[in-house]
């Protein structure tokens, strides 16, 4: 790599920068398709802020210094594609995106744009996982907000969530449970010719009394009641 005045030119290989506190700003433009590594000798990854410019440019502030990366983020061939920290960090090209729009948002920078087309799919992958995983966190942060704020508006009307929500004092007035209709039964309309106790309303099945008095030649105007 080549360094003038505040510009670092990378070449077409794998290129390694480093920078220490007291280096100063600068801007770094890679021309090439290897794997760049920059490696923050003496600070982590809470003492650096990664941002974006209009142009798709990584800049990374350290509070007293600035180093830019130029199309880290809108061309894969000047990218760097992992960054160190002091205390072993790395993060890779997804992460590397990530952490500047989780630090944008936080300083109230609007969100850069992405560009999918020049993400390999590797990068799209983790990506997606980073996606899912923030918005996990913020479905998550967002449920909560909603049970504080139903909660409080339930408490305003004088009632805790989980009465309102099935879950609380339980009524005192007994619950009536449906009598049951008592089968109504037929008069009786027939007799058991040896045992008068023995009737029959001539509906459902025939007894057997009643089978067996007809096979003996009983009529049923014999046995009618």
């Amino acid at each position: 790599m080549t360094r003038d005045t505040g510009y670092i030119r990378g070449f077409n290989e794998a290129d390694s920068y480093e920078h220490t506190a007291g280096d100063g700003s600068y801007t770094i433009r890679e021309n090439g398709n290897g794997d760049d590594t920059f490696v923050f000798t003496d600070l982590n990854a809470g003492d650096v802020t990664f941002s974006h410019n209009s142009g798709g440019d990584l800049v990374m502030n350290t509070g007293a210094e600035t180093v830019t990366v130029t199309d880290q983020f809108s061309s894969s061939s000047r990218d760097i594609e992992e960054i160190i920290f002091a205390d072993g960090t790395a993060l890779d090209k997804a992460a590397i995106r990530e952490k500047a729009l989780i630090d944008q948002k936080d300083t109230g920078y609007t969100p850069m744009s992405i560009d999918l087309k020049s993400m390999t799919r590797k990068d799209l992958e983790k990506l997606k996982v980073n996606v899912e995983k923030a918005l996990a966190r913020v479905v998550k942060t967002e449920m909560k907000e909603a049970l504080v704020a139903a909660e409080k508006a339930a408490k305003a009307h004088g009632f805790s969530l989980s009465e309102l929500t099935g879950g609380g004092v339980a009524s005192d007035k007994p619950k009536r449970r449906a009598a049951k209709k008592a089968k109504k039964l037929g008069a009786p309309k027939y007799a058991n010719p040896d045992d008068k106790a023995k009737t029959w309303t001539g509906k459902g099945r025939q007894p057997d009394w009643f089978e067996a008095a007809m096979a003996a030649g009983k009529t049923p105007e014999d046995m009618a009641i």
